[in-house]
């Protein structure tokens, strides 16, 4: 389970209680679309997703935070989904754990796919993108790190605690 991590700030002025979507079945999908904000004729979509405790994905316009979408609550799972629209089936094209947020390990993975399976959409084999995220001990900035570099980008300190102790 992954807390939020992120600025309190952020948190703070977040509309916990907002809308947010919940995709029980693979046709939600379509539903979804209009009242998030997006354009529901177009053939790809990038969203913000959460996984939440008890499993289910939810989804948010890409524009919102991940603690908005997860009401606040800690997640198995977070990151960015793009959906492609496919011979009338929306496809998953890319799906990531990106969420400076909660910074989900890739190990959520296995959450990430069950909620997508759930939700009636087919999952690729594994995160199409996989971040690491560390907090640097010198200056406790949260870090992706990037290209296997474990080297703050604030102050140029060796990156060594993982986010999730």
């Amino acid at each position: 389970m992954f807390h939020y991590v992120g600025p309190p700030d952020i948190a703070a002025g977040t509309h916990l209680d907002g809308p947010r979507g919940l995709i029980v079945e693979g046709g939600d999908v379509d539903a979804l679309l209009g009242p998030l904000g997006e354009d529901a004729s177009a053939r790809r979509v990038t969203l913000t997703y959460t996984v939440g405790e008890e499993g289910a994905l939810r989804v948010a316009s890409r524009n919102s935070e991940h603690v908005a979408c997860a009401g606040g609550a800690s997640v198995r799972a977070a990151g960015e989904l793009t959906v492609a629209l496919e011979g009338g089936l929306w496809i998953v094209e890319e799906v990531t754990n990106q969420s400076t947020g909660y910074c989900p390990a890739p190990d959520c993975w296995e959450d990430a796919r069950e909620a997508l399976s759930r939700a009636g959409l087919e999952p690729p084999e594994a995160f199409t993108s996989a971040f690491v995220f560390r907090v640097c001990a010198q200056c406790d900035a949260l870090q992706i790190v990037k290209d296997a570099w474990f080297v703050c980008v604030m102050c140029g300190e060796e990156l060594e605690i993982p986010i999730h102790r």
